[in-house]
């Protein structure tokens, strides 16, 4: 007790404390009194001489009986009754009359007023203003995690409009977003539908779409092939085709197409034993500033074209050289000559057909083994045709 009254005492909240023993003599003075001692408790020995019942004639003066509890036997031993008693005085300023007391009471109670006041303020500002603004809130996490919601408030103030404010955000918002899944649906099906090969790449080689034409080609569903590379998935190769042996580099117009430059080639695949051809188109996929992410390769299949081109081209080719030929030598030589060049045959053999016999006749030996000579001659046309 005296180590907490002395601490409280070096806080300024204490004038002065006197610890009597139980025989009324002081046992320890701090600070100094200028009036008589003045007891409230009865059972303190001094209050038959310094008793009063009257507490506010010394204000801010507390006494007290200490009574022997278990806490205070160690010292004190088991004597029944009072061990001490505690007088003691808080610092705080004096009322030098009655109407300095009763200002003191009217600025406590105004004081209480205020409080009510800000009670009654916060509750307003909780309810009113800090709970619907919670509300706008709450919607606005619940419209971010895709659940949208509508705000009710009738009010007429900057809330009510931040809410109605919020409500019309939220229409245009999901009217926008579901124009925009039609609109990508729409694309989808457009593409879907062409019979050209559509995939979109970026610039790490990978596919980004195929369209529904692509994935027929591959026969694969659309999560094998989405985030693989396009040389892994079309031919089976670990590297670019620009970066194979044996391709030349403008085969492919991938890093070309990123350059911003639109361009096209004829591939030529062999696909299941048969030679097929396709041309393939690379286009820059180019957003606001020149920033070209994407680019988009279409591909046609054009083997029945090409080789229609290839026939044509031939054929042209034999017109024009076997034209203002004189002597079945000349075009023997002619002949040969063409089949090297336009039909690029490592040889070429030449026969006559006699239609009295209904027989062939080779015309030029040197092109052919002589066992192979000996055959076709001993066979008619209808079996060496077919």
């Amino acid at each position: 007790l005296k180590k907490d009254l002395q601490f409280f005492q070096s806080l300024g909240l204490i004038d002065f404390i006197i610890i009597y023993d139980r025989t009324g003599r002081p046992w320890l003075t701090q600070g100094s009194n200028s009036n008589p001692p003045l007891f409230t408790d009865p059972e303190i020995p001094c209050f038959s001489c310094h008793g009063t019942k009257k507490k506010e004639s010394v204000p801010f003066t507390f006494n007290l009986a200490l009574k022997n509890s278990p806490n205070c036997q160690g010292c004190h031993g088991k004597t029944e009754g009072q061990i001490g008693y505690v007088y003691a005085k808080l610092r705080v300023p004096e009322f030098k009359s009655l109407s300095s007391l009763s200002k003191g009471k009217y600025i406590i109670f105004y004081l209480l007023i205020g409080a009510v006041v800000l009670t009654f303020g916060a509750g307003y500002v909780g309810y009113y203003i800090t709970g619907r603004l919670g509300r706008v809130k709450r919607a606005i996490d619940d419209f971010r995690e895709g659940r949208p919601v509508t705000l009710e408030d009738n009010l007429n103030d900057e809330i009510s409009e931040l809410a109605r404010a919020f409500n019309e955000m939220a229409k245009r918002v999901v009217y926008t977003e579901q124009n925009l899944k039609q609109s990508r649906a729409y694309l989808k099906n457009l593409l879907d539908n062409m019979t050209d090969m559509v995939i979109l790449l970026d610039p790490e080689h990978r596919i980004r779409y195929a369209n529904r034409a692509t994935l027929e080609f591959l026969k694969k569903e659309e999560r094998e092939v989405l985030g693989r590379t396009c040389h892994e998935v079309f031919h089976h190769s670990p590297v670019p085709c620009y970066e194979k042996d044996g391709r030349e580099k403008e085969e492919c117009g991938f890093k070309e197409a990123f350059k911003g430059r639109r361009c096209s080639f004829v591939h030529h695949h062999r696909i299941e034993g048969k030679e097929r051809h396709f041309f393939v188109q690379y286009i820059p996929f180019k957003e606001k500033r020149g920033k070209i992410p994407y680019i988009i390769e279409m591909a046609r299949e054009i083997t029945e074209n090409y080789k229609l081109n290839e026939e044509k081209r031939i054929l042209g080719q034999f017109n024009e050289t076997l034209q203002d030929t004189n002597t079945l030598e000349e075009l023997f030589e002619r002949l040969s000559l063409l089949a090297k060049r336009a039909l690029k045959a490592q040889g070429c053999a030449i026969f006559l057909y006699d239609p009295k016999k209904g027989k062939l006749r080779l015309a030029n030996h040197r092109y052919v083994n002589p066992s192979i000579v000996s055959h076709i001659e001993e066979i008619g046309l209808d079996e060496c045709v077919t």
